[in-house]
């Protein structure tokens, strides 16, 4: 009796940890399960900087995004949403990556469709010219599976030899053992984008640059060297074509100046330009037109990639040239998207006034700027010139800029809410105070300016930052390429022209 009860219970006790061993596995296998298979929701939580912006597109309100934008980091650089919406009122996002293929573009376009309706689609073209061989890396093309889900994201992967795209496939495997291999890959999010702006894909690019060795683009205007786009671009870049058609999405095409543009590069873009025209599809040369539009290597671009000032340029053309061209019927106003935009805006605002160095195209910015402008001009020691001037009377200011009066001036949101030809001292309904003559202009008891001849000051919201240009009372030198008087130091220019 004793042996049996001790068989029994010992019959019990291994059922009993069996029991537990087999409950503790399916625990684990169901827990395992459940994390792989919702990783593309936890992985914009904790993923590397691709998969945080992908998420980031994903997470818009579905059908809101008037223009999507592709290509390679030049198009990251040199499109601002923010600058699009407030020349046009539309929504944009570039969908961006590093030496992004035309046939990693088009797996892009794919996935941004699933959740978006755009009416145009914008390529920089970038990576098809041979340059591209500068930057192309399997790593770039891991990158940017990373914005992707899917099938998408697996087609995007099988651009790599077969074994390498095989252990990328499984994004849990490959960010938490492959991640090394990738260059600034970095797994955990608030690490990198604890301070980041909802930029709508837009990457900044900031550079206090002064205006000494700057020139424009250059490059060998040679339409018909022995180069050709590659086979695996063209039927990319028909994919994509024949995409927007079935969805009734326009086209447009453009490319960004960069240093050094070889002859191949030129011969590649005219191709493409060719193949453009043949199907009725618009584009923008800005390589060719970089003049045209005041764009200077070294000035608003580091050689390769755009600088905000830069960017603001190449977004301004685009916009007048999208609003000149093309309609657009079904946007819709999204309150959310524009409170993003706008805070944006003001955020770039400020430091594109701080690092623009033409007056002309400075003065043009004056208008859409929402914030605090002082102007001072000392009569007897400034001569401006007609187009300056015309300028600053399109900003409100109705003084003649004779030699015999000063003008004192605090413009606010557009608005000229105090001026005269004496000493102006005001307050106004926020409680700022400013005290501003010829020889001293005061803000909030702090000296911001002494005695130049003519300056113009700008503040931040909060008037925690601002942003001066002014003239000193020294002989200018002659810039024949932008045909105005320049100083050398960047935050001071002559704004005398031939008049």
């Amino acid at each position: 009796m004793i042996q049996m009860t001790l068989f029994i219970n010992g019959s019990d006790m291994k059922k009993k940890l069996f029991g537990q061993i087999l409950r503790i596995l399916i625990s684990v296998m169901m827990m395992t399960g459940i994390f792989y298979h919702s990783y593309d929701i936890l992985r914009a939580k904790f993923a590397s900087n691709e998969a945080y912006d992908g998420s980031n597109f994903r997470s818009l309100p579905k059908d809101s995004i008037d223009i999507i934008v592709l290509g390679s980091s030049h198009a990251q650089y040199s499109f601002v949403p923010s600058f699009m919406y407030q020349d046009t009122g539309l929504y944009s996002y570039v969908l961006g990556s590093a030496c992004q293929q035309m046939s990693v573009s088009y797996q892009m376009l794919k996935e941004a469709l699933k959740t978006q309706s755009p009416e145009m689609v914008i390529i920089e073209i970038y990576t098809v010219t041979p340059a591209k061989e500068e930057c192309d890396a399997d790593g770039c093309i891991v990158l940017a599976s990373y914005q992707m889900t899917g099938q998408e994201r697996k087609e995007t992967l099988d651009l790599l030899p077969e074994e390498k795209a095989t252990s990328y496939y499984n994004t849990f495997i490959n960010e938490h053992n492959n991640w090394k291999n990738i260059e600034d890959l970095r797994i955990f999010l608030q690490n990198s984008h604890a301070d980041s702006k909802n930029n709508f894909g837009y990457v900044y690019n900031s550079y206090h640059q002064s205006k000494n060795n700057w020139y424009p683009n250059i490059y060998e205007d040679e339409e018909y060297a022995d180069s050709h786009i590659s086979e695996s671009d063209l039927n990319a870049i028909n994919n994509i074509y024949s995409l927007c058609q079935e969805k009734d999405i326009d086209l447009l095409l453009y490319m960004v100046p960069h240093e050094n543009i070889s002859e191949e590069d030129q011969t590649v873009r005219y191709e493409l330009w060719k193949w453009a025209e043949e199907r009725g599809i618009k584009y923008q040369d800005y390589v060719k037109d970089c003049e045209d539009i005041y764009y200077h290597i070294k000035l608003h671009g580091d050689g390769y990639h755009s600088f905000l000032n830069g960017a603001a340029l190449i977004t301004d053309n685009l916009a007048k040239f999208i609003m000149d061209n093309y309609e657009f019927s079904s946007h819709e106003v999204n309150e959310t998207i524009e409170k993003a935009l706008k805070a944006n805006e003001n955020l770039y605002m400020l430091e594109v006034l701080r690092t623009e160095h033409n007056p002309e195209i400075y003065l043009r910015r004056l208008h859409n700027y929402d914030g605090t402008i002082i102007f001072r001009y000392n009569a007897w020691e400034q001569l401006l010139g007609n187009s300056f001037i015309k300028k600053l009377k399109d900003l409100g200011i109705s003084t003649d800029f004779d030699s015999y009066h000063d003008y004192f001036a605090i413009i606010k949101d557009g608005e000229i809410i105090a001026e005269s030809e004496d000493d102006l001292s005001y307050v106004d309904e926020i409680g700022h105070e400013y005290d501003i003559s010829s020889k001293e202009i005061w803000v909030d008891g702090r000296l911001i300016d002494g005695d130049d001849p003519l300056s113009i000051v700008i503040f931040n919201e909060d008037f925690s930052d601002y942003v001066i240009k002014h003239t000193q009372r020294v002989e200018p030198s002659w810039d024949n390429d932008s045909h105005k008087y320049w100083e050398r130091d960047y935050n001071r220019f002559y704004a005398l022209d031939e008049d």
